[in-house]
């Protein structure tokens, strides 16, 4: 079930990802600028229309690129994912509240 503001949550079922849903995502208009959440942690962007950053540190607040539509989409959205170890994905939504975040 999605929380306010956001139009999947993690671990979700759903028809459009292969097992469960790995990230948060934020409905937004395609082209909206993506900024950075923190500096230097390992997150994904997902569904990004273009890229101004592929990889790499990023200081917070930094434009990223822009959202669309891209890949397994059914429509304009920040797929936002965070994977601390550069592998297993975590909850968003704890680990931004835990630095003073609230997505929702």
């Amino acid at each position: 079930m999605a929380l306010p503001g956001l139009s999947a949550v993690f671990g979700e079922p759903g028809a459009h990802w292969s097992a469960r849903h790995t990230g948060i995502d934020f409905p937004v208009s395609s082209g909206t600028p993506v900024l950075a959440v923190t500096d230097g942690t390992r997150t994904l962007y997902g569904h990004l229309r273009a890229y101004r950053i592929l990889r790499g540190p990023v200081r917070a607040g930094e434009v990223i690129g822009w959202s669309g539509s891209t890949g397994n989409s059914t429509g304009p959205h920040l797929h936002f994912e965070v994977r601390p170890d550069g592998e297993t994905p975590v909850d968003p939504v704890p680990w931004l509240l835990e630095r003073g975040l609230d997505p929702r």
